[in-house]
């Protein structure tokens, strides 16, 4: 079989990693774990500037230990084409894989709603209506509308009061007041108070979240 380049070759090039990863590398991966039966060092990532196999009697220098022969190749050469074929195979895996890791990563906040006036009363200490805000604005908010979790939501709140302590102490117990409502706002799934009803339910803590 005459010689080729992955790159040039549409049933593999088409398959190239996001990251720009050459498809050399790709295959000497690849063939680590194909060749060893993936029982090949797991912290050793081949490439075209390394080597393909660590050399059994050899010290690792990344943990100090000898390389250990396991077992014995049978001395059958394997057949290129079914190796290119199995190739495909792990790099449409691999891109599965990638495509899999990417939503689980993804930023929970990416369908959530923003409200600007908030996230300026999360910059904005008050010395006054802390219960209320926590209450009817900031655990509805962070919760049902940022999506965030209870541990995230918590500590936005936590840090917010912590400015609020600049101006006056509080005079309830933070983290319970925190978890109560956070709960609440699970069970309930309510959002925030509106500017236009906050308007009409606290009208002193209106004027002031106006003028922010």
């Amino acid at each position: 079989m005459e010689g080729f380049i992955l790159e040039e070759e549409d049933r593999f090039a088409k398959l190239k990693e996001p990251d720009g990863k050459d498809l050399t590398s790709g295959f000497m991966q690849f063939a680590e774990e194909f060749l060893t039966n993936k029982k090949g060092d797991r912290q050793h990532n081949p490439s075209v500037n390394s080597c393909l196999v660590r050399i059994p009697g050899t010290i690792n220098s990344k943990c100090g230990q000898e390389v250990k022969l396991i077992q014995r190749r049978d001395d059958q050469r394997p057949a290129i084409q079914y190796l290119l074929r199995d190739f495909r195979i792990w790099l449409i895996n691999r891109r599965l894989e990638q495509s899999r890791s990417a939503k689980k990563t993804r930023s929970p906040n990416s369908n959530s709603t923003t409200i600007r006036w908030i996230e300026r009363l999360l910059q904005t200490p008050l010395d006054d209506y802390r219960k209320y805000v926590i209450w009817r604005i900031l655990a509805p908010y962070l919760i049902n509308s940022r999506k965030y979790s209870a541990d995230e939501a918590s500590s936005v709140i936590k840090n917010w009061l912590d400015k609020c302590r600049s101006l006056r102490q509080l005079d309830f117990s933070p983290n319970y007041l925190i978890k109560h409502n956070i709960n609440s706002a699970r069970r309930g799934s309510f959002l925030p108070t509106s500017l236009n009803n906050l308007k009409i339910e606290n009208r002193y803590l209106y004027n002031i979240l106006a003028k922010i």
